[in-house]
């Protein structure tokens, strides 16, 4: 074990797991569990996280101060008391800086330099491949059926880390038990019936190309304790990608009915939304969603997470009000 560490990378699942590894080797050590004290590095006064590690705590022999979004510290001050906290850590504090930011040079190279080199540690997004085996795994363990097809949905509807992953595998596993199949309309459902308003119901005002009403539902989305942005737009990214297929198969002269089997659309109500969706946007502005949400999606992953509403805002005006037009560069593609 190092005084001080540094984890970086996307890969939320494993830096929690490595996370819990590090005070459970602390208690394994001392006897007893350490005092952990979180904290978010945009809200966080850094003089005070010195104090409370060089100080430590009068009810426990360690103290572990987990100080998450570690790419907002900027401030030449904090930087170099950190810099010279790191060069002479206190021997009974652990300091752990996370940052969840893909791009890894977002951490200032003072901060980097800093930490030893036995305290760096990159977690990466595991590759789609292994999430999709992981998932079928998961749920071959419990009993549970699930194809390749509907694992890649609910891998869309799910923040790309397997924190996330796990969380929402084990509730489905809780609410259908071993022995069933596991649908993308049986997953589906469940989403759309778990929450009040959720990714679904968001795609139906977008689709209606009712700007109020989707604000209005996104912003009861942003005040639930499950919220998670990312994932949002991976639920729009999956359903907009089914209405380019759709508007490309009724513009090839196939039935509605035809349409939507060969897409595998079912139940009356998503089929409506389906076709008001078609009717209310061209091809070409659909096809604009695309790397209209990829956009975004960026944006998310590297900005604050405060700033992710006026984001979804943003972006909600771009794909309802101006039918996918931004001002900033994208290229249509489906």
């Amino acid at each position: 074990m190092v005084p001080v560490y540094l984890l970086l990378g996307p890969e939320r699942g494993e830096k929690a797991r490595f996370v819990q590894r590090i005070t459970n080797n602390i208690e394994k050590r001392d006897g007893e569990p350490p005092e952990v004290h979180r904290a978010y590095a945009f809200e966080a006064q850094i003089p005070d996280v010195l104090v409370l590690l060089r100080n430590g705590c009068l009810f426990s022999r360690h103290t572990a101060v987990i100080l998450n979004d570690a790419e907002q510290i900027k401030s030449k001050d904090d930087l170099a008391l950190l810099a010279e906290y790191i060069a002479r850590p206190a021997a009974e504090s652990t300091l752990i800086l996370v940052s969840d930011s893909a791009n890894i040079g977002s951490v200032s190279r003072k901060i980097q330099d800093a930490v030893p080199k036995g305290g760096r540690k990159i977690f990466w997004e595991m590759f789609e491949d292994r999430k999709l085996g992981w998932i079928r795994s998961y749920f071959d363990k419990r009993r549970i059926h699930i194809s390749a097809e509907s694992a890649a949905f609910l891998l869309e509807m799910i923040e790309n880390n397997t924190l996330e992953l796990e969380k929402e595998c084990e509730r489905l596993a809780l609410f259908f038990g071993p022995d069933t199949e596991l649908g993308i309309d049986t997953i589906s459902q469940y989403i759309y019936h778990g929450r009040e308003e959720n990714v679904f119901t968001l795609f139906e005002r977008l689709a209606a190309r009712d700007f109020p009403a989707a604000q209005e539902i996104l912003s009861k989305i942003l005040l639930s304790k499950e919220s998670d942005s990312t994932a949002l737009m991976g639920g729009l990214l999956w359903q907009a990608r089914k209405l380019i297929d759709l508007k490309r198969l009724l513009l090839e002269n196939y039935s509605p009915e035809e349409a939507f089997s060969r897409i595998d659309i079912k139940g009356k109500r998503r089929r409506a939304v389906y076709m008001k969706a078609h009717e209310a946007y061209t091809l070409g502005e659909v096809r604009s969603f695309i790397p209209l949400i990829a956009e975004f999606e960026m944006r998310l992953r590297s900005c604050r997470a405060d700033l992710h509403p006026v984001l979804l805002q943003l972006f909600l005006y771009y794909a309802v009000v101006k039918g996918g037009k931004a001002p900033f560069a994208v290229t249509p593609g489906a």
